[in-house]
């Protein structure tokens, strides 16, 4: 059979023309006729000169994952929920009785009311109680005396900041109507009714209380008592005490439930890299599992158990009940209509004896996820801060920024000394690195030599090639190891930055970078780290025969400067200020090796 015949030699080599061959192979010995491979393919098919091929295919899947990173916005444009007219919304003027309540087919079946409170006629109007401090600004309803506003003054709207010039303060219960109260309680079953929206009235109020009650019709008065300790206001303790003034015995399954509201544009926020910084989502914590889900899941869930804390999260943000007494049976999410979302935490059903009280005690957290805070709840409502795989990395990281910002006050700064503790760390190792790199350098007429000598066995070429870096005690992959230790400590920052809220909106210079935990909205900072980059690979010396790592290495500015468009600019800056100390410390080397004879 001839090499050209269908399924002779030529398809066999084929084959082999496109593999890498790890030993010295004998081609010609292959033919039957004796001729020479020459005869067979072009000249230079098989003495290497494709190579380069490896380099393109590099170039090609660099260009491939830029190109979807700039395209997949466009591809896959972010869904926008549709707008939806404020029909619930009200105003602090007393409203009918059915204002804010939204229709009964908007309620799931699980959480129907249960008997009507009273005629529309017969109803109170609403009235509202305000609590301020220096950070939170609080108000209470008569309807479910329960909370209608939690604002933070000392955090803005992130996602108004950009269309308002003044942007509101972060609300934590942006309720529209009355079925939106949060840290309301009512009876699913038993025997005298209670609804989330039943009118109360005002029995004590000042600064540090609020007491409401609501008699029931059926010989049980129900007494609520909002308690809010410290100056911040952020953590209360509320009572919901039961008073059977019958001499019949009484029953109820209640319920306890905190509200939010998905506001427009949250779904679309952040970028391909940068995930949404505050999008709602759900969280529970029972006895055995811990669970959390954006509002992208659309299903209700029901979790069984008893429940450790449950509550609403919008990232650094978290409103949160806590049963302190009581026993509970399930965690339930329910959506809610206009994008609404209720978390609520079933109760065994509890008996009140003729002519006695029950009281149930309950804690509540609305503000920012500071740990140290959620800690003193000891329900581990720490958990709702998650900074994944790295957090064994990225919890000292934060300890020490703290640290750093109680002298300097300024985050930015606070990541600056940060990078330098960091860079001090691993100097030993990035030192040997780069003295490795400088020698690598030396030895490069050697190498050329040797490929030369033997250019026609490449496994030969290979041994004395290690051998060489073994002799002048050389690493080839010394140029790419200081980045590989850096990586974990960029993630583990990354993390810090996205879970922290005492990142969350500290600016660095104002009017430049005004949040550190967000992109750098000009741009001038991932451009920076580019350059950065740039330079310092002009200082790495390269191995001569190997172009794909050349390539790789001059990619990575490029790739890195696309990925800074959207990560937070705390993260950009510290890898600029780690580049900027790397290049000193190559300068530094440099000399060194160059008055060495």
């Amino acid at each position: 059979m001839t090499p050209g015949e269908s399924g002779g030699y030529g398809a066999e080599f084929d084959f082999l023309r496109g593999a890498r061959l790890r030993r010295p192979v004998r081609i010609d010995a292959a033919f039957s006729d004796g001729q020479p491979m020459s005869n067979y393919y072009p000249p230079g098919q098989f003495s290497g000169e494709d190579k380069g091929n490896e380099t393109w295919r590099l170039l090609v899947i660099v260009g491939l994952v830029t190109l979807l990173w700039i395209a997949w916005p466009l591809i896959f444009p972010s869904q926008k929920p549709p707008a939806t007219p404020d029909a619930g919304a009200r105003s602090d003027a007393p409203v009918a009785a059915d204002s804010g309540a939204g229709p009964a087919s908007s309620q799931p079946a699980s959480l129907a009311a249960t008997q009507p409170e009273s005629a529309p006629a017969s109803r109170p109007a609403e009235q509202f109680v305000e609590m301020h401090s220096t950070q939170v600004a609080a108000r209470l309803s008569t309807w479910g005396a329960a909370l209608v506003d939690f604002k933070l003054s000392d955090y803005v709207d992130e996602l108004k900041r950009q269309k308002d010039r003044l942007p509101p303060p972060v609300d934590l219960v942006p309720a529209k109507g009355a079925s939106e109260h949060s840290f309301t309680v009512r009876a699913t079953a038993g025997t005298f009714p209670l609804a989330f929206d039943a009118a109360y009235r005002i029995v004590e109020s000042n600064e540090q209380r609020v007491v409401m009650q609501h008699d029931t019709g059926r010989g049980v008065l129900v007494t609520r008592t909002f308690k809010f300790e410290g100056q911040n206001h952020n953590r209360f303790e509320v009572e919901t005490a039961f008073e059977n003034q019958t001499d019949q015995p009484h029953s109820v399954v209640l319920q306890m439930a905190v509200t939010g509201r998905e506001r427009e544009g949250e779904r679309s926020e952040g970028g391909f890299f940068a995930p949404p910084l505050d999008q709602m989502s759900w969280m529970c914590r029972t006895d055995s599992l811990h669970q959390q889900l954006s509002l992208k899941h659309e299903t209700d869930e029901t979790l069984p158990g008893p429940v450790a804390w449950a509550g609403i999260d919008r990232h650094y943000f978290l409103a949160a009940m806590v049963p302190r007494t009581g026993q509970t049976q399930s965690c339930a999410v329910r959506r809610q209509a206009e994008r609404g979302l209720l978390v609520a935490i079933d109760y065994a059903p509890l008996e009140l004896p003729p002519r006695q009280s029950v009281t149930l005690l309950t804690s509540g957290y609305f503000g920012p996820k500071q740990l140290g805070m959620l800690r003193e709840l000891q329900a581990h409502v720490e958990e709702a801060i998650n900074f994944g795989w790295f957090g064994v990395l990225a919890r000292p990281m934060l300890w020490l920024l703290v640290w750093f910002f109680g002298f300097v006050k300024n985050y930015g700064l606070a990541i600056i000394l940060l990078t330098i503790v960091v860079k001090a760390v691993l100097y030993p190792v990035t030192q040997k690195s780069f003295e490795s790199a400088e020698r690598m350098k030396k030895l490069q007429p050697l190498i050329k030599e040797l490929q030369q000598k033997y250019k026609a066995d490449k496994l030969m070429l290979s041994q004395k090639q290690m051998e060489l870096f073994k002799q002048h005690h050389v690493s080839p992959l010394g140029g790419c190891l200081p980045m590989l230790l850096q990586m974990p400590i960029w993630i583990a920052l990354y993390r810090t930055l996205y879970s922290a809220v005492e990142l969350y909106q500290q600016p660095f210079i104002a009017g430049w970078i005004d949040n550190l935990a967000i992109r750098d909205p000009t741009y001038v900072m991932p451009i920076a780290v580019g350059v950065v980059m740039v330079v310092q690979q002009l200082l790495t010396p390269t191995p001569a025969d190997q172009p794909a790592m050349k390539y790789m290495m001059w990619s990575m500015p490029i790739v890195f400067t696309l990925f800074m468009l959207s990560l937070p600019s705390g993260l950009a800056l510290y890898i600029f200020v780690n580049s900027l100390l790397s290049i000193a410390q190559q300068f530094y080397i440099r000399r060194k090796f160059a008055a060495k004879p």
